[in-house]
């Protein structure tokens, strides 16, 4: 094998197969979004799309790509004892929506973390929150089926934030992990609601 053979074939190794967007709009619904995969053709990728900004490469420690399509990258580890699957979190967020390379929210901006129970939690952010501690920082690139699938985000001048079944790309840093009881409603800023059902006629 030639040497520029050799150096194609290791520069199409690094490609990333699926990098994804995050993001974390006003409250919008109550059910949980299916525990679905992402398929071929439901994923998109911020190195992709470069005209989403505010991204900085150099500040990932370690990246994992999980076979759902969610992409973890840790970003800051924290100390003291883990967030479980399912648990409450006060948390720091920056959100963008890669399907029009917007920043929907950022709860830095306005000094106001918020609390997110995990299981009312959009699937990106339910899979990839587990396992952080306080203090950490990690940036999720969600795939579609794992975001906002079935609603689209607007504003209060019904502007849309979010486009439905976007990619997204979240940062979360955990100020404080919760005792449940703090969050004991379906009400949550991070969670995808089903399309109603006509009923029976």
């Amino acid at each position: 094998m030639t040497r520029d053979l050799r150096r194609l074939c290791a520069a199409l190794m690094c490609i990333p197969f699926m990098t994804l967007a995050a993001g974390c709009p006003p409250k919008d619904g109550t059910a949980r979004n299916d525990r679905a995969g992402a398929t071929p053709g439901e994923t998109g990728g911020a190195e992709t799309h470069p005209e989403v900004r505010g991204l900085d490469p150099a500040a990932v420690l370690s990246r994992t790509e999980m076979g759902t399509g969610l992409v973890i990258e840790e970003l800051k580890l924290g100390d003291g004892d883990p967030v479980w699957p399912g648990g409450v979190v006060k948390a720091h967020i920056r959100a963008w929506a890669v399907a029009n390379a917007r920043m929907f929210d950022d709860t830095y901006a306005k000094n106001a973390p918020v609390d997110i129970a995990l299981r009312n939690a959009i699937q990106g952010i339910a899979d990839g929150v587990p396992g952080m501690r306080t203090g950490g920082k990690r940036r999720l690139h969600i795939p579609p089926l794992m975001g906002y699938r079935f609603t689209a985000i607007r504003g209060e001048d019904d502007q849309v934030l979010v486009p439905q079944a976007s990619p997204l790309i979240i940062e979360i840093e955990v100020v404080e992990i919760r005792p449940a009881r703090f969050v004991t409603s379906e009400d949550s800023s991070v969670t995808d609601r089903p399309p109603e059902q006509a009923p029976p006629r």
